[in-house]
């Protein structure tokens, strides 16, 4: 009989230090905040488009820069946790036929977090398609540091795996 009781008391300790832990699960999202920056912006390199913008015009040939602002954040009040969006990518989805006007979205995704999106137009004065380099240029840690990370292309979109992000966390990417 001391078994079984030892065993009932083991299984409610176990639970009780599981209970305050899975209360304590926070939500982890994106651009959430009044203050942050629009998620996708872009600008005409070959025009010297100087500011970020949701539409621009584009020739064909042009090279055309998107930019991808995102700021990870959790509604976890306490301020010694550190929370982690796991495998946060961001992606940039847009049309694969010729078009005028071509509407791209850009989403940033994580395996636990939310995920937020923004659209941004290139209107062109001939029908074309878009093609994107092989590499993006992430601005992290406060835009302090730069790192050249691949680009990986889908059939309609690509994506940077940026991996797990820290929150709070405002870095910009730029393909």
């Amino acid at each position: 009989m001391n078994k079984h009781f030892l065993f009932f008391i083991s299984i409610f300790l176990v639970l009780s230090f599981l209970t305050p832990t899975l209360a304590l699960a926070s939500n982890l999202s994106f651009n959430t905040m009044s203050a942050d920056q629009e998620l996708l912006r872009v600008k005409n390199e070959t025009q010297g488009t100087t500011a970020w913008q949701n539409v621009v015009s584009a020739n064909g040939g042009d090279y055309i820069r998107f930019n991808v602002y995102y700021h990870c954040q959790t509604d976890n009040s306490d301020p010694g946790s550190v929370d982690k969006a796991q495998n946060t990518r961001v992606r940039i989805t847009f049309p694969t036929v010729n078009q005028s006007t071509i509407t791209s979205t850009a989403q940033v995704l994580a395996n636990n977090a939310v995920t937020a999106s923004d659209t941004a137009n290139v209107n062109l004065s001939s029908n074309q398609q878009l093609s994107f380099d092989s590499t993006a240029t992430w601005y992290h840690d406060n835009n302090v540091s730069l790192t050249n990370l691949t680009v990986s292309q889908g059939s309609v979109y690509v994506e940077v795996n940026l991996g797990d992000m820290v929150s709070p966390g405002q870095p910009l990417l730029t393909i």
